[in-house]
């Protein structure tokens, strides 16, 4: 396979998983919203919502190095070209003409 399709490939799965991570910390927010009005009356003094910052950060980050990853993979050049050659053999004629029978 090709570099560039290995790169492209990368930068496709970080995509997806840049989609799931903030499908994720949608679900999450909404949930902790729901809990922090519980506990504590407002969402301003909660200290999940630092957690949750703190974990999309992170997960970003991973996903960029990953990005970074594909894109070096992309536009780097092979280091050796494989060439596969089929070599024919050649028959090699005996000289019998000295032999006897046995």
């Amino acid at each position: 396979m090709e570099n560039k399709n290995v790169g492209w490939l990368i930068i496709g799965i970080a995509a997806i998983m840049t989609i799931i991570v903030l499908i994720f910390n949608s679900a999450l927010r909404d949930i902790v919203t729901a809990n922090c009005t519980l506990i504590h009356g407002d969402t301003k003094t909660c200290p999940m919502f630092d957690t949750i910052r703190t974990q999309t950060g992170i997960s970003l980050g991973i996903i960029g190095v990953i990005v970074i990853i594909g894109f070096v993979i992309m536009f780097q050049k092979p280091k050796e070209k494989i060439i596969v050659k089929k070599i024919k053999e050649k028959k090699k004629e005996f000289d019998l003409s000295g032999l006897d029978k046995d």
